[in-house]
């Protein structure tokens, strides 16, 4: 049920295939069970976790159109992938403590 895993899982399929996952499909999939109004930053969070990917751009029928591959991916955290995140953030901000 939640953005992260949803996008992660896809990106993963599309690795799995070896192809680029289209911007449109990562953001249908993103807003699936609650609407995503910045899908983006779902997918940028998902770096936290020590997931990366690259992105290209080409033009298509007169408009750019964006694409996602994954090259770096872990298994997800138990619990909350939310909750993991924002902890991983804020261990980052103050290491010592």
């Amino acid at each position: 049920m939640e953005p992260h895993r949803r996008i992660g899982e896809l990106l993963k399929a599309f690795h799995a295939a070896d192809v680029e996952a289209p911007a449109q499909v990562v953001s249908v999939v993103a807003s699936m069970h609650q609407y995503q109004d910045d899908w983006q930053r779902r997918m940028r969070e998902l770096r936290v976790l020590g997931w990366d990917y690259t992105t290209s751009k080409r033009k298509e029928n007169g408009r750019m159109m964006s694409y996602y591959r994954l090259t770096t991916f872990t298994d997800w955290p138990d619990g909350n992938i939310r909750a993991e995140i924002e902890r991983l953030k804020k261990a980052k901000k103050n290491p010592a403590g």
